[in-house]
C-alpha cells in the first residue's frame, strides 16, 4: 500500500495549525490583559470609595483637619474654608482613581485635562493646595507640587 501525501494539503494543514496556535496565544494574552485591567479598575473604585468616605467627612468635621497639621484659624486667615479643602481632596481622589484605572500618570492626566488645567490656574487653588496636599500622597501630590509649587 502506497500512501501519498499531497504537499499543498500538508502545507495548508500545517499553516492552519500554526494560525490556530497563534490565535489561542493571542486570546490568552488578551484575557490576561483584560483581567489585569479589571483588577486595576476594581482596586481604583475601592480606594476612591474608601478615601471619599473617610476624607469626605471633613465637611462634617472640620476639626479633623488638625490630624493633618492644618490649623482652622490659619485657613480662615488665608480666606478659604474647610469645604474648599474637602472639595479639592475629593476631586483629586477621583483623579487618582481614574489615573490608576486608565494606567496613566497624574502628570500626563493634568497636562491633557482642560477641566483640571482651568481649576489649577486659579489663584485660590494654589492657596487651597497648600493645605489639601497634607492629605494627599503619591504621584498626584508630586504632579501638583510641580504645577502649583
Amino acid at each position: 500500500m502506497d500512501i501519498q501525501i499531497d504537499p499543498i494539503a500538508a502545507l495548508i494543514s500545517s499553516m492552519a495549525a500554526i494560525i490556530s496556535v497563534i490565535f489561542y496565544l493571542k486570546s490568552k494574552a488578551l484575557t490576561l490583559e483584560l483581567k489585569e485591567s479589571e483588577e486595576r479598575l476594581n482596586k481604583s473604585i475601592f480606594y476612591f470609595e474608601r478615601n471619599n468616605s473617610f476624607e469626605g467627612r471633613i465637611d462634617d468635621c472640620p476639626e479633623c483637619l488638625r490630624f493633618y497639621g492644618i490649623d482652622l484659624e490659619e485657613i480662615k486667615k488665608d480666606g478659604i474654608s474647610h469645604k474648599e479643602i474637602s472639595y479639592l481632596v475629593q476631586g483629586l481622589n477621583l483623579t487618582k482613581s481614574v489615573c490608576n484605572s486608565e494606567n496613566i500618570s497624574a502628570e500626563d492626566f493634568f497636562k491633557d485635562n482642560e477641566y483640571w488645567q482651568n481649576l489649577l490656574a486659579q489663584p485660590k487653588t494654589k492657596i487651597v493646595w497648600k493645605y489639601a496636599k497634607k492629605l494627599m500622597t503619591g504621584d498626584i501630590k508630586i504632579a501638583l507640587d510641580k504645577i502649583l509649587g
